[in-house]
């Protein structure tokens, strides 16, 4: 290895040294910083130390010096943004348990060792509400590279058989879909696409996909389905949808209490075409009318109306009929 490219991978060393073992708690000596170094078969004197410390400073990086040593002053990541991405890779229950404690090792790897050891005390991982299926990742590169390249995508679906195993649904039909996108929707990931057969758009749960391959076959361009000419905006789309069915959306009036205006915007968003009134909101919204919305709308108990259309507030009526028979 020549001089220079010596130099090169000691600077290298120093700054991953630094990265993992200081920070404004533990700020790390010269000899200690050599210690270190050593591990990796490198040697260097005090001074080298001082010139490779002072290259990385004119580089740009945020090293502190004090009387005990050493400590990056800045990085990428605040400690507040990892410990928030610790917690959506731990609540994500669509991530195994096995995958979960590996993302979260290489997000510690963002901070100090001594920080990322204090966070670690914060974390716990419930297996028990966690998925079983390891091939998500590569699902999600399969999809990836599906809609980069603008081809279909293949995959196997699973079902729970009565033993609560995951098995391929219909004996291992391979499914053949248009990729468009993939949705986070209440701690579930979805992929939205579109069978060739169909008009409309299908969801499928990625953490219940295996075997997912892109297929050399040009995709259906989502403009040519019904209602989606201009393209598919995501937001919009799952705003509507309580629950990730596929359906037609329809135009619903509902009267809300006024009480309930936190939880009307926090649902539907703030752009929703509402008309306030004394005691009472109305609000007109697209939704897919299914027993999602119904469930939200009982949630609701008597602060919520189905005002229109006629047919939807008599499902929902229906619905609620037969509720009450079975405690008759």
């Amino acid at each position: 290895m020549s001089q220079t490219s010596k130099n090169k991978m000691v600077s290298m060393r120093i700054l991953e040294i630094l990265s993992k073992y200081s920070d404004e708690k533990h700020p790390i000596s010269a000899t200690k910083i050599i210690d270190y170094l050593s591990e990796f078969e490198l040697e260097a004197e005090r001074k080298s130390i001082y010139r490779n410390i002072t290259a990385l400073e004119e580089s740009g990086y945020d090293i502190i010096r004090d009387s005990k040593g050493y400590f990056l002053g800045s990085r990428e990541f605040e400690n507040a943004e990892v410990r928030l991405l610790i917690d959506a890779v731990q609540s994500a229950r669509f991530i195994s348990s096995k995958k979960t404690q590996q993302l979260i090792d290489k997000l510690g790897t963002l901070c100090s060792k001594y920080e990322f050891d204090f966070l670690k005390k914060q974390v716990f991982v419930d297996s028990r509400t966690k998925g079983k299926n390891e091939e998500i990742f590569y699902s999600i590169d399969a999809i990836n590279k599906a809609i980069s390249n603008n081809k279909k995508l293949s995959f196997k679906y699973l079902k729970y058989d009565e033993k609560k195993t995951a098995v391929p649904r219909y004996g291992g039909m391979i499914y053949e879909v248009n990729p468009y996108m993939m949705v986070w929707v209440d701690d579930v990931y979805y992929l939205i696409a579109n069978m060739d057969k169909y008009d409309g758009l299908a969801h499928y749960r990625l953490d219940r996909m295996i075997s997912s391959k892109v297929v050399d076959e040009k995709r259906r361009s989502v403009t040519t389905l019904p209602g989606f000419e201009k393209g598919l905006d995501a937001a919009e789309y799952v705003k509507g949808r309580f629950t990730m069915f596929s359906g037609d959306e329809i135009r619903v009036q509902v009267k809300f209490d006024k009480s309930l205006r936190d939880v009307v915007y926090d649902r539907l968003g703030t752009d929703v075409k509402a008309t306030e009134k004394e005691d009472f909101l109305i609000v007109t919204f697209k939704v897919l009318p299914s027993k999602g919305f119904f469930s939200w709308i009982f949630m609701l108990g008597d602060k919520a109306e189905i005002l229109f259309p006629k047919e939807i507030r008599e499902q929902y009526a229906d619905m609620l009929s037969e509720i009450v028979d079975k405690y008759q």
